[in-house]
Formats: C-alpha cells, sequence, structure tokens
C-alpha cells in the first residue's frame, strides 16, 4: 500500500513540472453572423516570458507558420523584467496578414510574487508592490509594430469585410475604461473585444460585440478530472476557466493561456495552448 501511495504522488508531482512544456495549437471555431467570408485569429495569452525556455521557444517557431488573418495578445505576456528580452526574440517570429494586437494584464505591469499570485490576482484587490517591466514592454510592441490597445478601438479590413477590434487595458489592477471604446452598431461590422479577464463584461452594457477574446485564468491551471478547474481567479466562476462559451449573451473565447508565474511553474489536466480561431459566417 505504502509503494502504491509513492508511486502516485511521484506520478502526480512528474505531471505537475512536466505538463507547462507540453504546449499545443488547438483549433476552434465559432459564429459572426456579420461576415460574409471566414477569417482565422491566432489568440495567444498569459506567456509569462521570463527566462529562455527552449521549448517554448520551439513552440513560437511552429506559430511563425501558421500567418492567421489577426493576432491577438491578451495580457500577461511577461512575468518580470527579465522576460522583455525574451518576449521580443519570440514575438519578432510572429507574422499576420492584418496586425498584431494585444492589451495588457496584470503581471505585464506587477512583479507578482508567490504571496501576490496566491491572494491578489483578483479584480478590485490591492497591488503588488513592485512594478514590472512596462514601459520596456510597450518599447518593445512599438518595434515589432504590435498595436496596444489601452481602451481604445481600432479596425481593419479582411476580405473586404470590416472588423472592429476594441482592447480593453487590464481590469485586474483597475487600468479599463469601456467607455473609452468606439463599437460601432450594425450589421457592416464584426466586433472583437479583447480583455485580459473575462470579467470585464461584468461592466458591458448595450454593446455590439459578437465576441470577447480573454485569459487570466490559466484554464484552472489545476484541474481535478471530473470537476474541472479548482479556482480561476475570475468572477464568472469556474464554468468559464476556457474554451468557447457565451457569458452575459456575448461569445467568449477563453485561453489557457501559454505559461504560469515563475513562482508556480506547474499544471494539471490544463494543457498551455495557443488557440486559432476561425470566425465563420
Amino acid at each position: 500500500m505504502l509503494l502504491i501511495t509513492v508511486s502516485a504522488a511521484v506520478f502526480f508531482i512528474a505531471w505537475l513540472i512536466t505538463e507547462p512544456r507540453f504546449f499545443r495549437i488547438v483549433r476552434k471555431e465559432a459564429r459572426c453572423v456579420k461576415l460574409n467570408k471566414p477569417i482565422q485569429i491566432l489568440h495567444l495569452s498569459d506567456i509569462h516570458f521570463a527566462s529562455p525556455a527552449p521549448k517554448l521557444s520551439l513552440f513560437f517557431d511552429r506559430l511563425a507558420e501558421l500567418r492567421p488573418d489577426l493576432i491577438v495578445l491578451t495580457g500577461d505576456i511577461i512575468d518580470c523584467r527579465e522576460g522583455v528580452y525574451e518576449a521580443e526574440k519570440q514575438l519578432a517570429k510572429l507574422k499576420s496578414k492584418k496586425g498584431i494586437f494585444s492589451v495588457m494584464g496584470n503581471h505585464d505591469y506587477y512583479d507578482y510574487r508567490l504571496y501576490d499570485c496566491l491572494f491578489h490576482n483578483f479584480q478590485g484587490q490591492r497591488h503588488p508592490l513592485k512594478r514590472n517591466g512596462t514601459l520596456k514592454l510597450r518599447g518593445v510592441y512599438k518595434k515589432l509594430r504590435i498595436k496596444e490597445l489601452r481602451n481604445e478601438s481600432h479596425s481593419v479590413e479582411i476580405e473586404g469585410q470590416r472588423v472592429g477590434i476594441h482592447g480593453v487595458d487590464d481590469p485586474v489592477t483597475g487600468h479599463a475604461d469601456l467607455t473609452r471604446l468606439r463599437v460601432q452598431k450594425g450589421a457592416g461590422t464584426a466586433n472583437i473585444l479583447l480583455s485580459h479577464s473575462l470579467d470585464v463584461l461584468f461592466g458591458l452594457s448595450d454593446h455590439e460585440i459578437d465576441i470577447c477574446f480573454s485569459g487570466h485564468t490559466h484554464g484552472g491551471q489545476v484541474c481535478l478530472p471530473g470537476w474541472g478547474a479548482i479556482i480561476t481567479h475570475s468572477r464568472a466562476g469556474r464554468k468559464y476557466a476556457s474554451g468557447i462559451k457565451k457569458f452575459m449573451d456575448i461569445q467568449c473565447c477563453i485561453s489557457r493561456g501559454m505559461g504560469s508565474s515563475r513562482f508556480m511553474p506547474i499544471r494539471f489536466f490544463s494543457r498551455p495552448e495557443a488557440i486559432l480561431l476561425t470566425l465563420q459566417p
């Protein structure tokens, strides 16, 4: 009995520390009645760049081959100041037909220690004391021509279709301001919302948003078979830990993310992912 218990414990610990390196591309579909032709969007979130990671670098080599219509980054790109250099190296590999768009996450603003990761990861809570390399990350975005949306709207034309891309600054650290978005109403424009946390939707009313891309939950990061996420750091609850879901009458694409805090580099039944989403008419 003791041997079985020890073997199970060793297996569990081994899984926890190896799953974070099993990256995968998840292909999904969603509907948008405002489109006449499908568009392809690569969704990356919660990468938590820190020190160089060979397997993550190889995964970005795979992502570089995709060339979707759009690439969206929904925050927590860096975990610490040192991660800015690795972020530049890997993000430079990405190519899209109509641009790369990003919003900030809470880790992009603050350097979270272990205590902060456990207790200060919810919207409205106090912030960690140590600032992160936000300005350096913005410099990387500018250099790589990645468009950061700070409570602002942008539009692109894809296959003759107008697509509005609306980015909300990080809601977890109180930077979000939905009132500054300029969402075009009517059937002529498909509207995409980018937010690090799904919780921003609690403040959205009279919307014309067709789909919201978000992260922050890590899919729960540690999940139990048959139960799912134990904790998601979101008011939306465990049901909305990951996947294509409808929340508050808005279609949502919630990413499990690609990384984790360097103080908690574990995952269990929540593999790191990049989502390649096809929006179908």
